[in-house]
C-alpha cells in the first residue's frame, strides 16, 4: 500500500469512527424511547463519550517516537585484517555508526528508513545478529569499477540494479559497485525497547586520480555515468583518498504503530565523536 492510499484509508477510518460516536450521541438525544428513560439514556451517553475519549487518546493522539543517533570513530586505527559486520576494514575507511531505536512500550511495524551520509561509503551493514531487518543500497551518487580491464572499449552500457550502479562494455568488462551514496533499512517489526545499529565504511575517491563524479539531478528518473581508465592500478583501495570526515546524516522514511503510520521528513543527524 502506498503512502497516499494509506493516508486516505486512515483518514476515512477516523471519519467513520467519529461519525459513529456522533450518531450514538444524537440517538441518545433524539430517540423518543430514550428521552423518556433517563436512567438508560445518560449511561449510554457516558459510554459513548468514554469510548470516543479512549479512541482519541490511543489512536489519534498516539505517540510513537523513533529515536536516531550518529557518531564516527575519528581517532585511532583498526588492526590489519579487522572485520566489522562482515566488512573487511581498510585504512581508507571512516567508521560511521547510525542507531535507530524504538524506545516505546509498543512494537513498530513496516519500518522503512532511508539513510544518506554526507560522504559516500564503500559498504554498510547491520551490526549484530538482527535477522528481522534488511539493509540495501538505495541509489544516489555511486561509483562502479573494474580491476584489470581489457581496455579498448568503444561502448559502455550502464545499469541501475536496485539501488546500485553497474556497467559493462563491449570488450567483456563488467563494472562492479565500488562506492554508494545511501542505504535503505527495512524491518517488518522493530520490537519495543529495541534498536538497530548500522556501520558505514565511509570512503571517497582520490581526486588526484579520479575526477569527482557528478551527482544525478534531484528526483530524476535517469542517471548518467563517466568512464575513466587508469593504468597501473592493482588494488581498488589505491583509488581512495585518506579516510574522510563526516558531519551529518539525513534520514527519512515511515513506520507504523498499530493502525497509525508515522513519517520522518529529512531528519538531520549531527555526527558525534565516537572515541
Amino acid at each position: 500500500m502506498t503512502s497516499t492510499s494509506y493516508q486516505v484509508s486512515y483518514s476515512l477510518g477516523l471519519c467513520v469512527m467519529y461519525f459513529g460516536f456522533t450518531f450514538w450521541l444524537l440517538e441518545c438525544f433524539l430517540d423518543p424511547v430514550l428521552r423518556d428513560r433517563p436512567l438508560l439514556r445518560f449511561p449510554l451517553m457516558v459510554v459513548a463519550i468514554v469510548f470516543a475519549s479512549i479512541f482519541t487518546a490511543k489512536v489519534v493522539l498516539m505517540k510513537a517516537p523513533l529515536e536516531s543517533d550518529a557518531y564516527a570513530m575519528r581517532h585511532g586505527e583498526y588492526a590489519a585484517g579487522t572485520v566489522i559486520a562482515g566488512i573487511k576494514w581498510d585504512s581508507h575507511f571512516t567508521d560511521l555508526r547510525v542507531d535507530i531505536a524504538n524506545p516505546s512500550d509498543n512494537d513498530y511495524e513496516n519500518v522503512d528508513i532511508n539513510m544518506l551520509p554526507d560522504v559516500t561509503d564503500y559498504k554498510a551493514a547491520i551490526v549484530g545478529d538482527n535477522q528481522s531487518c534488511h539493509l540495501m543500497p538505495n541509489g544516489g551518487l555511486g561509483v562502479a569499477s573494474v580491476l584489470k580491464g581489457k581496455g579498448g572499449a568503444t561502448k559502455i552500457t550502464f545499469h541501475q540494479v536496485g539501488g546500485q550502479l553497474t556497467a559493462n562494455d563491449d570488450v567483456g568488462d563488467i563494472f562492479e559497485p565500488l562506492l554508494n551514496a545511501q542505504y535503505r533499512l527495512q524491518c517488518p517489526r522493530l520490537s519495543a525497547h529495541s534498536s538497530v545499529q548500522i556501520v558505514f565504511a565511509l570512503a571517497i575517491l582520490d581526486g588526484h586520480l579520479v575526477p569527482k563524479p557528478q551527482a544525478p539531478p534531484p528526483k530524476s528518473s535517469t542517471f548518467s555515468g563517466t568512464v575513466v581508465e587508469i593504468e597501473g592500478v592493482t588494488d581498488l583501495m589505491s583509488l581512495l583518498a585518506a579516510r574522510p570526515d563526516t558531519a551529518e546524516v539525513t534520514i527519512d522514511g515511515r513506520y507504523s504503530c498499530g493502525p497509525k503510520r508515522f513519517v520522518i521528513h529529512a531528519r538531520k543527524l549531527h555526527v558525534g565523536d565516537g572515541n
